[in-house]
């Protein structure tokens, strides 16, 4: 299918997109400069967004953003620039054991989150690339889907295009695309796949990898849905539903779970291990997420995080929480004055406790994986876990006989 065919069928199929402000990811090659000229000439409302890893040498880099920022301004465009520190994806390489090209997948993600209808240039070409690389990783059925033209907030208009047609169609415009140099190397998978293997299959090939993608597509929308609930700090199913579901029907729930917490898809490997644990220990920790069984939910914690903040009001949290001034009574009652020295607020570790009715107890409650503690030279002086489904509490040396003059503090989700 030609490029603005392509995209003139997405919108047809996709009303609702004309009244949505549509943000393309734009890199500036050939893709998403396509992308980003016919959606411009069909939709009202759209901007671009540069992600700039930081990964090539800088004068590259400052020749693509002038080149990038020149084609943004010449379709009238308002073009946003997010620039990555240096070394921040080889970080994330190196901290969850994953490739750079993965660790710049991730962190491009994470910057389209918030951010309404973002748009990426995906095309046939990449359809048949992702097929062929689950076939040689071995991925499971369901990552035989491939691309999705529509996945949450993620659109892909270009997906039946052509990448031929698209170079064909930028061409006849009078743009001239930037270039990322780490295409032409064979650094990543994907760019031997494309280099070395895809130049040399029929068409017809080509077309059964893509139809492959839209059957598995369709057994995938027709699969029964196990409710996935997302609660402060963590998401759940039920396990009684999980555990009497068909084996894709679980696959499913756990792609939209892994989804949550990861970037890449869900491995054949990792998904035994899943179905194992839920079956019979209810623990797992994997590398982004601890899974622990409660009854009759399946519950998905993020990876044990380090986090803490010099206590004041209001302060910054995770997971979208916020420290504000109550007066309800799940605040708790803090005077400040009863702090010894700099105290901070951080997530609760393994082993942590607090004097509490004159003895030394645990401070995670039962059902919780983990909450936010106070904690001054001296030790943890308060327990914030009303936010995740448990009771704050205080230590005994906080306790005051002068209860009304107390400021209530209390950690809500905003």
């Amino acid at each position: 299918m030609k490029a603005e065919e392509s995209v003139k069928s997405f919108i047809e199929r996709n009303g609702w997109i004309r009244d949505c402000h549509v943000t393309v990811a734009f890199s500036g090659g050939y893709d998403s400069l396509c992308l980003l000229i016919l959606l411009k000439k069909h939709l009202s409302m759209v901007s671009a967004l540069y992600v700039n890893h930081n990964l090539r040498p800088e004068e590259e880099l400052a020749r693509e953003l002038e080149i990038n920022s020149g084609n943004c301004a010449r379709l009238d465009i308002p073009l946003e620039i997010v620039t990555l520190k240096r070394g921040e994806i080889e970080r994330i390489a190196r901290e969850k054991g994953i490739t750079i090209e993965a660790a710049a997948r991730d962190a491009r993600y994470r910057v389209f989150e918030n951010r309404g209808i973002i748009a990426t240039a995906h095309n046939r070409n990449d359809q048949v690339e992702t097929v062929l690389m689950k076939l040689l990783s071995g991925g499971t059925l369901l990552s035989l889907a491939g691309v999705r033209p529509v996945r949450g907030s993620i659109v892909r208009p270009l997906l039946e295009a052509e990448r031929a047609d698209i170079v064909r169609f930028v061409t006849s415009c009078g743009f001239s695309p930037s270039n990322d140099s780490t295409n032409d190397t064979l650094f990543c998978m994907r760019n031997r796949v494309r280099r070395l293997l895809v130049p040399y299959l029929e068409t017809d090939i080509c077309d059964t990898l893509c139809h492959i993608a839209e059957n598995v597509s369709q057994i995938e929308d027709k699969l029964k849905n196990i409710e996935v609930t997302e609660c402060t700090g963590y998401r759940f199913f039920s396990r009684k539903a999980f555990l009497a579901a068909s084996p894709l029907s679980q696959l499913k729930a756990l792609y939209t779970v892994y989804s949550m917490y990861e970037n890449s898809r869900l491995s054949e490997g990792e998904r035994r291990q899943i179905v194992s644990a839920i079956a019979s220990s209810g623990v797992l920790d994997a590398r982004s997420f601890s899974l622990r069984v409660r009854g009759d939910e399946v519950r998905f914690y993020p990876a044990p995080v380090f986090f803490c903040t010099p206590f004041s009001s209001p302060c910054s949290l995770p997971f979208g929480l916020k420290l504000e001034k109550s007066d309800t009574r799940d605040a708790l009652r803090i005077d400040t004055s009863l702090l010894k020295g700099p105290a901070i607020i951080r997530f609760s570790q393994e082993g942590d406790e607090i004097m509490h009715c004159g003895r030394a107890v645990p401070v995670l409650p039962p059902g919780c994986h983990y909450v936010l503690v106070l904690q001054d030279r001296e030790g943890i002086k308060a327990v914030f876990a009303a936010a995740f489904g448990a009771h704050n509490r205080i230590s005994d040396s906080m306790r005051s006989a002068d209860w009304e003059s107390l400021e209530g503090v209390e950690i809500v989700r905003c």
